[in-house]
C-alpha cells in the first residue's frame, strides 16, 4: 500500500521534471490517474489513513519502550 493516496494518483517524477512542470502551462508533462469510481478513491484514502495510524502507534510504542527501558520481547 502506498504511503499516501497522492502517490497513487500522481506520477513519480524527478526533481528536474517537477521543476520543469512549473512552466508547463498546457499541462502536457504530467498525467494524473484518477480512480475509476468513488468507492476506489474512498478505499485508497481510508487505507492510507489507517496506515498512518499504524505508523503513529508503532512510533508511540517504540518511544514508550525507550522511555521506560523495556527490553523484554513479551511486551510488544
Amino acid at each position: 500500500m502506498p504511503k499516501s493516496p497522492t502517490a497513487v494518483f500522481l506520477p513519480n517524477i524527478g526533481f528536474k521534471a517537477g521543476a520543469a512542470s512549473c512552466f508547463d502551462i498546457w499541462g502536457k508533462t504530467m498525467e494524473i490517474r484518477f480512480p475509476e469510481n468513488p468507492q476506489e478513491a474512498d478505499y485508497i484514502a481510508m487505507a492510507s489513513d489507517w496506515e498512518a495510524v499504524k505508523q503513529d502507534f508503532e512510533a508511540a510504542v517504540k518511544q514508550f519502550r525507550k522511555d521506560f527501558n523495556i527490553t523484554t520481547p513479551e511486551f510488544r
